[in-house]
C-alpha cells in the first residue's frame, strides 16, 4: 500500500519500517525481504508506472484497461 501511494519503495520503508519489522519477524523473514518483495510487486501497478508503461506501447489514452 506504501508504495502505491507514495511511488517509491524507499519512502514505503521510511513509512512502514516498524509495521515491515514486525510482519517479518513474525512470518519468519527480514524486513529487507518483507520491504523489497511488497513494493517490487507494488511498483508494478502504481499510478506513476502504468502510464509510463502505456506510453512505451504506444498505448497512451488506455491506461484505464490496465486496472480493469
Amino acid at each position: 500500500m506504501g508504495v502505491f501511494l507514495t511511488e517509491s519503495v524507499v519512502n514505503n520503508h521510511a513509512l512502514f519500517e516498524s509495521l515491515q519489522a514486525l510482519t517479518g519477524t513474525q512470518i519468519g523473514i527480514s524486513r529487507i525481504a518483507a520491504n523489497t518483495a511488497g513494493g517490487s510487486k507494488a511498483k508494478v501497478i502504481s499510478t506513476q508506472s502504468i502510464p509510463i508503461a502505456a506510453a512505451a506501447v504506444h498505448q497512451t489514452g488506455d491506461e484505464s484497461k490496465t486496472f480493469q
